[in-house]
């Protein structure tokens, strides 16, 4: 274990330069300090994994600290040091929350040993928390929710391919709910107990991206102190979620092309293969052979991603399902904001339905939320509960105008919000990262709304 931070307090400098070039050794990352007031000041500015303090300090003795680093944060590891034989001191440590101590003279592995297991303990209660978040998150998911034809077919066509192993790419529009097709591939697979791992890889730049994907061993390039699975093996015998595939860059694409192909990656400044068990599926909300022919995107990777399509139907092609989601939205939302239960007018859910949701699903949730957090008593039936931009122009719109409704649904709402990207893309229902990639293509200038 390494790659942990850790702050070192002592009053004899030639200690802390020892343990600093040792622990640095073994892949830590080291700050000291000989002053309790600066140790405090460090702590507070910067986020230690542990504090190593010698009991007795000048000015401010190691107690004193103890109890400063605890009030700060009752959850950080400190471990303390005493040169007496007395243990008297070194047991009110403990009592004040210390993990432990070690009494000077000491040997260096002995620190690393108890370091080792104060780091393990802290690795298995974050992963019991996150295993008990991810029951409650398995036990209160989000569904696919809807009885139409539209989704019925499609619910069909991710029965029969869950069964294989074969690669598939998922395309629609933003906020459709590509990810929960994905998921409802995985629960429905011989992979299903194992991990589904899900990366938005327009949302991270391209060095980062790789290294999260593919790993790195230590040092392969500025900060990575020590080697790091990436997220395709992290997923070994489930399933990895590629969303926004289309934003990747060439050199990455070509990777990918290589996990398909040869069912092996190369982490970054490795030499070396890994073989990986992972079924690819893939989505987008973009035209990728628009983007092949701009030379956006590799043609090679198309192909190996495109062996099953699934095409997940926007919500103005469902709009009897928006009945369903309404009620599980608005349910939802009461719950998770602890209020009491709300329903919808028939007039203003008559209003819902003749909406052309071009932010899809993700865009009537975020409707509901707001309307059960404005409304006044339990019945959601005033226009002013909705966002103005669902209350504009409708269903009236040609299909050859959505790209046009879309443009004016984006620009009302970065009026509203004066330009702020993310307050406009949490409303629109999409990522900020898309919301940016649409201002690009209708030419929208932040600059302009702003002023």
């Amino acid at each position: 274990m390494a790659g942990e931070r850790i702050l070192i307090v002592d009053n004899e400098p030639s200690v802390c330069e020892w343990l600093s070039i040792a622990l640095k050794k073994e892949g830590y990352e080291v700050s000291s300090t000989s002053s309790s007031e600066q140790a405090l000041h460090l702590f507070k500015e910067n986020q230690f994994d542990c504090v190593i303090t010698d009991i007795l300090m000048p000015k401010r003795s190691g107690l004193l600290l103890l109890r400063d680093l605890k009030t700060l944060n009752p959850e950080v590891n400190v471990v303390m040091i005493t040169a007496f034989g007395s243990l008297e001191s070194a047991i009110e440590a403990l009592r004040g929350g210390a993990q432990d101590y070690l009494l000077k003279p000491f040997k260096f592995g002995e620190l690393k040993h108890r370091l080792g297991k104060i780091f393990e303990r802290d690795l298995l209660k974050r992963e019991n928390i996150y295993l008990k978040r991810a029951l409650h998150r398995k036990g209160e998911s989000k569904k696919i929710i809807g009885n139409s034809k539209a989704l019925n077919d499609l619910m069909s066509l991710v029965d029969k391919i869950a069964k294989t192993e074969s690669t598939i790419l998922i395309t629609g529009e933003s906020g459709t709910g590509k990810e929960l097709v994905a998921k409802e591939i995985h629960r429905r697979s011989p992979r299903a107990s194992h991990p589904f791992v899900t990366i938005n890889c327009g949302a991270m730049p391209e060095t980062l991206l790789e290294s999260e994907l593919f790993g790195h061993k230590r040092g392969a390039y500025t900060g990575a102190v020590k080697d790091k699975d990436g997220l395709f093996q992290v997923a070994q015998k489930g399933s990895f979620f590629l969303d926004e595939v289309g934003e990747t860059s060439l050199t990455t694409q070509v990777k990918l092309l290589r996990v398909i192909q040869e069912r092996e990656i190369i982490p970054l400044g490795d030499t070396h293969p890994t073989k990986v068990d992972v079924r690819v599926i893939a989505a987008t909300n973009e035209n990728l052979e628009e983007k092949i022919r701009s030379g956006g995107f590799r043609k090679d990777l198309f192909y190996r991603l495109n062996v099953i399509p699934v095409q997940v139907p926007p919500l103005r092609e469902r709009k009897e399902d928006v009945p369903l989601l309404v009620e599980f939205f608005i349910k939802q939302t009461c719950e998770r904001l602890r209020v009491s239960p709300k329903k919808i007018s028939p007039d203003l859910l008559e209003v819902l339905m003749e909406h052309d949701w071009p932010g899809n699903i993700r865009e009537l949730e975020n409707a509901i939320e707001r309307a059960c957090v404005l409304v006044e008593g339990d019945e959601i039936r005033r226009k002013s509960d909705l966002p103005e931009n669902v209350l504009g122009k409708t269903s009236s719109f040609p299909a050859h105008s959505l790209k046009n409704q879309e443009q004016q649904s984006i620009l009302s709402t970065l009026q509203e919000t004066h330009g702020n990207i993310i307050q406009s893309a949490e409303s629109l229902g999409i990522h900020p990262s898309t919301l940016y990639r649409k201002m690009r293509r209708y030419k929208i200038k932040r600059n302009k709304i702003e002023n």
